[in-house]
């Protein structure tokens, strides 16, 4: 059986300040560093990751900073 864990992870582009956050599911096969590190690219930084223990929590999570970030203005596709 297939073994994955759940994240939670915000990025922040550097030059207008806007952010977006995304649920992954990540095999346990990966080394960690590494495949985060495709997500600071560009303008774009990583500011937050979060473990949970489902996918349906992080989605949850997810969705939840989304919103708070357009109340805020601060959605990146807003």
């Amino acid at each position: 059986m297939e073994k994955y864990s759940y994240f939670v992870i915000d990025q922040k582009n550097t030059k207008t300040g806007k952010r977006i956050a995304t649920a992954l599911r990540v095999h346990n096969c990966n080394n960690l560093l590494y495949y985060f590190k495709k997500y600071t690219y560009a303008d774009m930084e990583l500011t937050s990751i979060n473990a949970c223990d489902t996918w349906k929590e992080a989605q949850k999570i997810a969705d939840h900073w989304n919103e708070c970030a357009r109340t805020n203005g601060e959605y990146l596709f807003a």
